[in-house]
């Protein structure tokens, strides 16, 4: 990994007050770590070792045994009591699973907290915010740090819970930008597990992936066809359509596989939140029983998970379970009037609302005040709630970051247990909306301002004043789209959208971004000039061709709606041309940008093929 200087300052002369770390490039303290350490432990310790040295140059030495420090003392995870520290102090009950707490006094720097891990992210929090290490992106020179010789810092105390008991995501952006999902070479891989370490990714352990044919495999269909779904008074192991079908819930075999096979998986003091999700499907039993439990499937999901706990409890009394409620298997809308089980979580994904319109700053979508009644009805339902939100790969990565950042403290203000977003988004300002996330997640009370000032900065250099106008009109053009009309359910052509009664607003979002473009034209030829780095002039030259493929493929769908209202042969025909000159362009912007346009190509070649079927 690059280091990549953002504030070069020269040799200072040290406060009298002021501990210092590295005088003149020279170290003046030692990093303590006792032995045997935990890996967490060993990986602060290194990350701060790593990291002074460059920044400053000086190497700190690393001892076992506090006398043997020479200088100044950095103690890693050390025994609560020899630092002055209570038990309580730094416990879950105050820092919860992986909180931290980092005290510099007098001539000594601790990090403690709860877990080890805990101690890890203080560590990581220390780099950052008093140190200034960014991971601000994937690329090889995408962590920022200042450059100096003298390191000090006057006294403090910080002690935090994060935010989010859960901060998780899952990306194929990170895969590469010239393939959609690919394998990590030992590099990139390298890259991505800095990434995440420095930004505090983590929490307790959980997980709401689809799991039901986990335990409930397919090939158990030919010994026991009791275990799979009544559907049109038939036992199905797939439903009509090749799909895989639901398990039955209301099943003692279903109920002890699943038992069985958590029992196997986690250790009996285990504290974690297993999977226990439905297929990715809504074909769901049709027989009496499984009716009597609960004719709608999230309440259905419910209770089997309510059951699930209950008998996993008197030999894992720690262990949990997570299940999604989910648009694809018909779980989203909260069952009221029942209770989960204290650790029964379920993982709310909101798959096919819109992405446009602000969850926490629209009133006017449909869709978000659907999707903020069900949020607030599942918090009614169960104690602990997670949510897996979603950016898409559309005109441009959606929600904007203002909007995801407002999510965020949406989610934190409703008391969430956790957040995992799907970020299927490749283009401008994607970058942003993922570390502005995961700053919000670790702590949502951040100011969102200062934040977006450091990723600017840190990400364009002396260019960060006209991107940033570039990122504020995008995104007020984002804000300002009116609502769209219904979607209608059509899976064969989903440039429509997956699900009924959902609002179709990326269509009513175009003509404000094709609006932007002469003045993000007009930024960006100023901000090419301002870049003072080959690194800042690289990210702006991505931005302007991943603005360009946005202002294509929004040229490209407005000449298509234009024919789907007319449904005239001349602006069929004129859609086609627009479309297939675009196209052309995309083969060329692909090369310098294997980003939006990769996405963005892809759907024009989807209303070209619709086109040239109507024809």
């Amino acid at each position: 990994m690059c280091l990549w200087a953002i504030a070069a300052a020269p040799a200072a002369v040290a406060r009298a007050d002021a501990l210092v770390l590295v005088r003149d490039g020279r170290p003046t303290a030692t990093i303590v770590l006792a032995q045997p350490a935990p890996r967490a432990l060993t990986e602060a310790a290194e990350l701060l070792g790593q990291w002074v040295t460059r920044i400053s140059g000086a190497d700190l030495p690393v001892v076992s045994d506090p006398d043997a420090a020479v200088g100044a003392r950095i103690l890693i995870g050390p025994a609560p009591e020899t630092v002055g520290l209570d038990v309580d102090e730094i416990g879950p009950g105050r820092l919860g699973y992986d909180g931290c707490y980092v005290r510099l006094r007098g001539d000594e720097l601790v990090f403690s907290g709860p877990r080890p891990v805990g101690v890890r992210h203080g560590v990581t929090w220390f780099l950052e915010w008093k140190l200034g290490v960014h991971a601000l992106g994937f690329g090889p020179d995408d962590v920022v740090a200042p450059s100096r010789a003298t390191l000090e810092l006057d006294e403090f105390t910080y002690a935090h819970r994060p935010t989010f008991a859960w901060r998780e995501s899952w990306t194929s952006v990170v895969r590469g930008y010239d393939a959609y999902i690919r394998v990590l070479d030992e590099e990139e891989a390298g890259r991505e597990a800095a990434y995440y370490t420095l930004n505090r990714r983590g929490g307790v352990s959980l997980s709401g992936a689809h799991s039901l044919y986990q335990y409930v495999p397919d090939s158990l269909f030919a010994t026991h066809p009791e275990y799979f779904p009544l559907i049109d008074g038939e036992r199905r192991e797939r439903a009509p359509d090749g799909e895989r079908v639901q398990r039955v819930l209301s099943s003692p075999g279903v109920l002890d596989r699943v038992v069985q096979g958590l029992r196997a998986r986690f250790a009996p003091e285990a504290v974690a939140y297993a999977t226990v999700s439905p297929n990715d499907n809504d074909h769901w039993c049709q027989s009496p029983d499984d009716r009597a439990m609960a004719e709608d499937p999230a309440a259905r999901m419910l209770l089997f998970c309510n059951r699930v706990v209950e008998a996993v409890e008197p030999t894992h009394p720690y262990l949990g379970a997570c299940f999604l409620a989910y648009s694809y298997s018909s779980t989203m809308s909260p069952p009221l009037g029942r209770r989960a089980h204290p650790r029964v979580v379920p993982l709310v994904a909101p798959l096919g609302a819109c992405p446009v319109h602000g969850l926490a700053t629209d009133e006017t979508c449909p869709d978000q005040g659907r999707m903020r009644a069900t949020y607030e009805g599942w918090r009614e339902v169960a104690d602990k709630v997670t949510t897996y939100p979603y950016v898409y790969a559309n005109v441009l990565p959606l929600p904007t970051p203002a909007a995801v950042a407002a999510e965020t403290r949406y989610y934190a203000d409703l008391g969430l247990f956790g957040v995992q977003r799907e970020h299927m988004a490749r283009g401008f300002g994607w970058e942003m909306t993922y570390w502005l996330e995961w700053q919000l997640l670790w702590d949502a009370t951040l100011d969102e301002a200062a934040l977006r000032r450091t990723f600017l900065a840190g990400w364009y250099g002396a260019a960060a004043d006209p991107m940033s106008r570039i990122y504020e009109r995008v995104e007020a053009a984002v804000a300002a789209a009116p609502v769209g009309r219904t979607m209608k359910r059509d899976r064969a052509r989903n440039w429509r959208g997956w699900f009924e009664g959902w609002t179709d607003c990326f269509g009513q979002v175009l003509p404000g971004l094709v609006g932007t473009m002469e003045a993000n034209r007009r930024d960006l030829a100023t901000a090419l000039d301002r870049a003072d780095s080959p690194r800042a002039r690289a990210h702006v030259e991505r931005d302007a061709a991943d603005l360009e493929s946005m202002e294509l493929y929004a040229l490209g769908r407005l000449a298509f709606d234009r024919w789907d209202r007319s449904r005239a042969e001349t602006d069929r025909r004129g859609a086609l041309r627009v479309i297939y000159a675009h196209l052309a362009r995309f083969q060329h912007l692909s090369q310098r940008s294997r980003r939006g346009s990769q996405a963005q190509m892809g759907q024009l070649m989807k209303l070209r093929d619709v086109l040239e079927e109507e024809g």
